[in-house]
């Protein structure tokens, strides 16, 4: 149940209860980069670190000091094959090929589980040891929260090719503590049969080329994700990603600049790494999948014919499903996006549906509930949103706050749902000149009933770096609610850079809805049979689709009037709007507006 270096522990107090009190101990890592442990069991199960207490005190090692007694080589592979898996509280010492692999036939369960990202050269050696008095907790549980600065090697997983995995084949993989947190600073796949429920997730990919996944066979409900570092952040459910917690929960990516968020406090992942590129990695969350999407037969169909370089096509063929499931997402919304274009021409949706039937030919239930959640990436990373048979809630009514959907610093915000698309009372925005798009299939885009005056205020980011630079950045608030593409000025007025132009809005939808929130956009492209409360759409450029004269309410045609009629003059709205979809957006000089009520229509 456990791994203990003895040079990272006093001797037992039973021996000797007086050296440690006088600090006359000597603590230092004598692991080498190569040490491991394998544990396995071909029937029962498998447990590590789950009883340090228990170790303690029946043994008298002392484990006063940052828990010491929990540090572990920085090779660990668990395989139960008819079991449980379960791991406590450990820390992996750092090591350059350093791995974490957990696998079970049935549950995975999780405790805070951390993997140093440190420089090993720095840690106390023999020749360099620490006392618990010359400063153990400030040079040994500190240092191990701090990121490899090597001028000379670089990151220290930069060469390391090989992720993480944590594997329950027909289980769970689920938090054994509450509020546990698993750091992993490289590449990670978790991957479970049925549930991934409870854990924060710290991770960090080092290459622009590494995907982080977090894979369930049926719902996804995990609490706090962040990731640093550039590539892909891939969150997949065969049925629900639902993060429905009373506190707030997260979904970041922050490039080198470290977590703001709390939760992480005492994990690599709230040290800004400056050896990482400061582009951050872009989030994919997918529900619905259930056994999995036609990803291959996608780019047989639209991506292969369209020919390639024979080098590029090999390589990219060569791809795992991974990164070919990310290219298949955005060539879909890419597909989507052509078939609103083309919509004036074709009269029908025929290009987007049959992409996604392409792409999704069984369409499961599964839904994307992010009621109390925030998504976020504040490095230029792109958010997509994909449930396929399912919808798409990023806010609950009556709560709001710091939640939504957001980009800060460049990244599109993308999204396809079966049914509706509802805001609520949260917002979808690109603050720094990206596009937006959003389909739905059958449902509402529903910009929701948010505050025009909310605003999302972004930490201030300071780094220093390996050669001592400091670098002070402030980002732009994301103000309003409802769904905005914005901008602001990287460096204020006085600075020579200047504002990007707001991006795009591509909505699509039978029914699109501006609320209360209303839709910003640098430009607009909008299709859709109804548009409701059009006059809190704000368009800077050209805008395609939005009624000339506001279709908040219709309720005046029927005063007075019969069943028939009514029908008739809400098919005559329906008409005006959906011819409007072919004409440019003029600003009409509205008359007075009367609000009128109607009870009931008699016969």
């Amino acid at each position: 149940d456990a791994v203990i270096n003895p040079t990272w522990v006093s001797q037992s107090t039973t021996n000797a209860t007086f050296l440690d009190s006088t600090g006359r101990n000597s603590y230092f890592n004598t692991f080498s980069p190569t040490a491991s442990v394998t544990m396995a069991s071909a029937k029962g199960d498998v447990a590590l670190g789950l009883q340090s207490a228990v170790l303690t005190s029946t043994t008298g090692l002392d484990n006063s000091i940052s828990n010491s007694i929990l540090y572990a080589p920085g090779n660990i592979t668990i395989a139960a094959y008819d079991g449980d898996a379960n791991v406590g509280d450990i820390t992996l010492m750092p090591a350059r090929t350093g791995n974490l692999n957990v696998f079970a036939a049935n549950d995975v369960g999780l405790g805070n589980v951390a993997m140093s990202d440190a420089d090993p050269l720095l840690l106390p050696n023999v020749n360099a040891p620490v006392s618990r008095f010359g400063g153990f907790t400030n040079v040994v549980f500190n240092q191990l929260l701090t990121h490899s600065q090597d001028l000379l090697h670089g990151k220290l997983h930069g060469n390391d090719m090989q992720p993480a995995l944590i594997v329950a084949k027909d289980g769970d993989v689920f938090a054994n503590s509450t509020n546990a947190i698993v750091s992993i600073p490289k590449a990670t796949k978790f991957v479970a049969g049925r549930d991934i429920t409870g854990l924060n997730i710290a991770l960090q990919n080092n290459r622009a080329t590494d995907i982080s996944l977090i894979k369930a066979g049926r719902d996804v409900n995990t609490q706090n994700i962040t990731v640093a570092g550039p590539g892909e952040l891939l969150v997949q459910a065969g049925r629900n990603l639902d993060l429905i917690y009373p506190n707030v929960t997260t979904i970041t990516t922050t490039g080198n600049s470290g977590s703001t968020n709390p939760i992480f406090g005492n994990t690599f992942a709230s040290r800004a790494n400056t050896a990482l590129t400061s582009e951050g990695a872009s989030i994919t969350l997918q529900a619905g999948l259930g056994q999995g999407a036609a990803v291959q037969a996608f780019i047989n169909q639209y991506v292969l014919p369209s020919g390639s370089e024979e080098e590029a096509l090999t390589l990219f063929t060569a791809l795992d499903l991974e990164a070919k499931t990310v290219f298949a997402n955005r060539h879909l919304t890419a597909e989507l996006i052509g078939s609103a274009q083309d919509f004036a021409e074709a009269k029908n949706h025929a290009r987007g549906e049959n992409a996604i039937a392409s792409l999704f030919p069984t369409l499961n239930n599964g839904d994307i509930l992010l009621f109390n959640s925030k998504v976020s990436t504040n490095s230029g990373g792109s958010i997509d949103m994909i449930a396929p048979g399912g919808l798409i809630n990023v806010g609950v009514p009556g709560r709001g706050g710091d939640i939504g959907i957001i980009t800060e610093k460049g990244g599109a915000i993308r999204a396809v749902a079966d049914r509706d698309f509802q805001v609520n009372q949260s917002k979808v925005i690109t603050q720094f000149g990206s596009d937006i798009a959003i389909w739905s299939t059958t449902g509402t885009i529903d910009a929701g009933r948010g505050s025009k005056t909310a605003t999302s205020v972004p930490e201030r980011i300071v780094q220093t770096d390996a050669f001592g630079n400091t670098i002070i950045e402030v980002r732009g608030v994301a103000a309003g609610s409802g769904i905005r593409a914005q901008s602001y000025d990287p460096d204020g007025p006085s600075g020579p850079l200047e504002a990007p132009l707001k991006g795009n809005v591509f909505l699509t939808a039978p029914i699109v809805d501006a609320g209360e929130a209303g839709i910003e956009a640098g430009s607009l492209l909008l299709v859709a049979d109804f548009v409701l409360n059009a006059t809190n759409i704000q368009v800077q450029g050209a805008s395609s689709g939005v009624p000339v004269a506001a279709t908040g309410g219709i309720a005046g045609v029927g005063a007075g009037l019969s069943p028939d009629a009514v029908n008739s003059a809400t098919q005559s709205v329906a008409n005006s709007v959906a011819q409007s979809a072919n004409n440019s957006f003029v600003k009409p000089v509205l008359p007075s507006i009367i609000s009128v009520d109607v009870i009931s229509i008699g016969n």
